[in-house]
């Protein structure tokens, strides 16, 4: 079996840590689809918690590009960009914004702990 993990930091307003989380999935994707689950379940997570996105931030500018599309099909990359774009709509959020490799580094730290785990940890 391969495993897969994504780690995911949510911040409030005003900076500070409201969640960190990690999660080790059993699949064998790509990066590109890696950050698109990882954004989906910190978005669907933080909707759960009734907490308002301002912004969504990804070291990929690939990611940003597929979340800022108009397309919605029934592509794989559209079938999981779906959620994170109706999260964000309901929750009002205006920006997606691209951040250097080294501004993630925390959650791209998680996601090599929950290696080490069977379930969600946060």
């Amino acid at each position: 079996m391969c495993y897969t993990s994504i780690g995911a930091i949510i911040h409030d307003h005003i900076g500070r840590v409201v969640f960190a989380g990690c999660m080790k999935i059993q699949s064998l994707f790509g990066p590109l689809t890696m950050e698109l689950l990882a954004i989906r379940e910190g978005t669907v997570l933080v909707s759960h918690f009734g907490l308002q996105i301002q912004m969504l931030k990804s070291d990929s500018s690939n990611v940003l590009l597929l979340v800022n599309s108009a397309t919605d099909g029934l592509t794989t990359m559209d079938l999981i960009t779906g959620p994170i774009k109706s999260v964000m709509s309901i929750s009002g959020c205006g920006t997606c914004n691209f951040i250097p490799r080294s501004g993630s580094e925390a959650a791209h730290k998680l996601a090599k702990l929950s290696s080490a785990f069977t379930t969600l940890m946060y």
